[in-house]
């Protein structure tokens, strides 16, 4: 169902309803108009509707539209830029001034004959606004887009469209507030970017990391590759695809080792090379190696954790049982699949747990505050 609407009804439409073309929309959309026409005034109504409608380009309101087009307030237009941006509102794609300027500059001239003839302003003002110069890129360019957390910026996008949808989330007016720590997003980055770079001769060609505030679960940094200005460098390896956990596994054979009650922070351990026999029966052996050519040889617990010590976990998981492990493991968040694959962001997940003395958070957090046209989400 469509039909000639006034702007109350459109008000309606945009910021309650939608656009569905069915007839029970229509209907609520004619009840809704005449409830906030008794509640508001029209020069309330008519401001509601200028802040909430789309101007194209995902520009929505007239504050975002007189930034993009003009680079300017809302209150700092003149006449020729207010009556070229209030004949975008009917087609905002066909009367855009970046992709058909001819039909945009007549769309003006539509909007300045109304005007004269509506007695607000005068024929020599509505000839001089016509004759200013607005041709692009005079005095309007496309603003230059600067990513700075590419990973996260697709992270969070990925969230919206799966809760509003690709329409609501790309022109929708959506306002977003993130969890992202811009200073530890920094570091994230360059420490990723840096270990990449040198260890470059072993072939190791990216990286990913995930930083969550294991009190409130609030993901503050998110590097989903090591150089994210490269050819394929726009892919969220923090995200996808799962990897094989390696040393971050230890954290739960730690967990598991101290729960059994047999090790404390200052008990001494063995950091040396060792061979467990498996129970397959050719009884065959696999012997641990550490990323460091060293070995500590005896260390307390909490330095063997500090250092990621491969000697000391593997002393540990006997005595810790095999039993424990994968329970400790599946407590504090890790699906069966995490021992053998999974990705930065669910790892993270599980170790913001350890750090919280294994209180379980669900998820992390990626925005603090979702705002729509509609109303705010917490």
């Amino acid at each position: 169902m469509q039909g000639a609407s006034t702007i109350t009804q459109q008000l309606v439409k945009v910021r309650l309803l939608g656009d569905q073309p069915t007839i029970q929309r229509k209907l609520t959309e004619a009840l809704l108009a005449f409830a906030v026409e008794r509640r508001y005034s029209k020069s309330q109504i008519l401001e509601m509707y200028l802040n909430s409608v789309s101007f194209g380009n995902s520009a929505v309101g007239t504050a975002a539209a007189s930034s993009l087009y003009f680079h300017r307030k809302t209150a700092d237009l003149d006449l020729a830029q207010a009556s070229m941006l209030a004949g975008l509102v009917r087609g905002p794609t066909l009367y855009s001034p970046f992709q058909r300027w001819d039909v945009a500059k007549a769309r003006q001239q539509e909007v300045l004959t109304a005007m004269v003839e509506a007695g607000n302003v005068t024929q020599a003002q509505a000839d001089q606004a016509l004759k200013e110069d607005l041709r692009p890129p005079s005095h309007m360019f496309r603003p230059a887009a600067v990513n700075l957390a590419p990973g996260f910026v697709s992270y969070v996008t990925a969230q919206l469209k799966k809760m509003y949808g690709d329409k609501t989330t790309y022109g929708g007016g959506l306002r977003v507030y993130t969890t992202l720590d811009m200073r530890l997003q920094q570091i994230a980055q360059q420490a990723i970017s840096a270990t990449q770079a040198n260890v470059a001769w072993r072939r190791v060609q990216q990286g990913s990391l995930v930083a969550i505030d294991p009190k409130s679960g609030a993901i503050v940094a998110m590097v989903g590759s090591a150089n994210p200005n490269a050819d394929g460098g726009q892919y969220n390896l923090a995200v996808w695809p799962p990897r094989n956990p390696g040393s971050s596994m230890k954290i739960f054979t730690y967990t598991a080792a101290i729960a059994s009650g047999q090790y404390a922070m200052t008990t001494p351990v063995e950091d040396a090379p060792f061979s467990y026999n498996g129970r397959t029966t050719t009884a065959a052996t696999t012997a641990p190696a550490s990323c460091s050519s060293a070995w500590a040889t005896r260390s307390t617990f909490r330095r063997s954790r500090s250092r990621s010590a491969s000697g000391c976990r593997w002393w540990c998981r006997p005595r810790a049982t095999w039993a424990r492990r994968p329970g400790s493991s599946r407590r504090m968040g890790a699906s069966p699949t995490m021992t053998i694959r999974a990705a930065s962001a669910r790892r993270s997940r599980s170790a913001a747990t350890a750090r919280r003395r294994c209180r379980w958070r669900p998820r992390p957090r990626s925005s603090l505050r979702r705002e729509s046209s509609t109303s705010p989400s917490p």
